[in-house]
């Protein structure tokens, strides 16, 4: 499923895909390594609530 999601953005000429994944789940961190994505150390990520 994930690869045609990604074969269907590089049809539309998309050239990058991210994802986010909490630092504690380690089996979706140890997934998306073994299928051929790789963290970005030089990436933060700010959030902010608006209630």
């Amino acid at each position: 499923l994930v690869n045609l999601v990604l074969d269907s953005l590089k049809e539309k000429g998309i050239i990058k895909c991210h994802l986010f994944v909490y630092y504690e789940n380690e089996i979706g961190k140890t997934f998306w390594e073994k299928t051929g994505w790789y963290k970005r150390d030089e990436l933060l990520i700010y959030s902010k609530d608006i209630k």
